[in-house]
């Protein structure tokens, strides 16, 4: 497994689409890129998000974990088929986010 991903020239590499997108906001760098495993953090005066990949048998895990201070935390884990479309991947994972983020700026959180 870390050879295919190694000959895949890296996970930054194998998830370049999703990787670039996660990692869009100007304050959002890679901060740990592992054999098998990325971690991307953006962070603020009073937020820290961070993005968490890892490639574990043929699936890819993305962990978000957003903290906004004193307005609340989100954080969420999908898991995906390591050959799914990073297209479909993003989408995904972007619906949520902006929609749990929208609940809570607006102060009525669901459960997650």
């Amino acid at each position: 497994m870390i050879s295919n991903i190694a000959a895949d020239g890296g996970m930054a590499k194998k998830y370049k689409h999703l990787v670039d997108k996660l990692s869009a906001h100007p304050s959002a760098y890679i901060k740990n890129q592992g054999t098998n495993d990325l971690l991307i953090v953006s962070e603020g005066r009073t937020t820290h998000i961070s993005f968490y990949l890892m490639e574990n048998f043929g699936t890819l895990e993305v962990e978000w974990l957003a903290d906004y201070g004193p307005t609340g935390q989100l954080q969420k884990k999908w898991k995906f088929p390591s050959n799914a479309s990073q297209q479909s991947m993003v989408e995904e994972i972007e619906s949520y986010v902006v929609m749990k983020t929208s609940q809570l700026l607006r102060g009525g959180v669901i459960p997650l």
